[in-house]
């Protein structure tokens, strides 16, 4: 075999295996895409939905309890309700969680097995702990919504999830 015939087999040999590369790469990104993309924001939404859906039952069942709606206001609102609906393990978040005599704080706990009834400070959270749902009192009702994607509480507005409007769209 002569140098030239072996020096185009090493080029070609080493074409492929960088088209192979490079394809696997762009269909890595168009995956990715995709699972941020509108597939997945569908998904957040269902999550989103049932979550509040979930909360406003606990509300329900609370007034029916105790004659009014709770007090707590903003994201700790579900330490008042969790009792009164079924269970929610891996939506729940907790800012602080002693485990074996040592604090974790936030998302570190996303992966722990802990009871939630059992602790405070605890919250709904839709895909990670910054996007969560919050409750505010208005008369003698509430306004109930999830932060949206841009992980900011704007009351309502914006890109948060607000329930009445679900509720309409239902």
């Amino acid at each position: 075999m002569s140098k030239r015939f072996l020096y185009i087999i090493s080029l070609a040999v080493l074409l492929i295996v960088l088209s192979i590369i490079v394809v696997n790469q762009l269909l890595l990104y168009w995956g990715r895409q995709l699972l941020q993309g509108e597939i997945h924001r569908e998904l957040n939404r269902e999550v989103t939905f049932e979550l509040l859906d979930s909360a406003h039952i606990g509300l329900e069942r609370y007034k029916q309890k105790h004659g009014y709606y709770p007090e707590i206001e903003g994201k700790y609102f579900f330490d008042s309700i969790k009792t009164e609906i079924g269970k929610l393990n891996c939506y729940v978040y907790a800012d602080s969680i002693i485990i074996s005599d040592s604090l974790r704080m936030g998302d570190d706990n996303r992966f722990k097995t802990y009871d939630y009834k059992k602790i405070g400070h605890t919250y709904l959270g839709v895909r990670h702990s910054q996007q969560y749902i919050t409750y505010k009192r208005i008369g003698n009702g509430y306004k109930l919504y999830s932060i949206g994607e841009n992980e900011i509480d704007e009351n309502g507005e914006g890109d948060d999830v607000v329930y009445e409007l679900w509720m309409r769209l239902k």
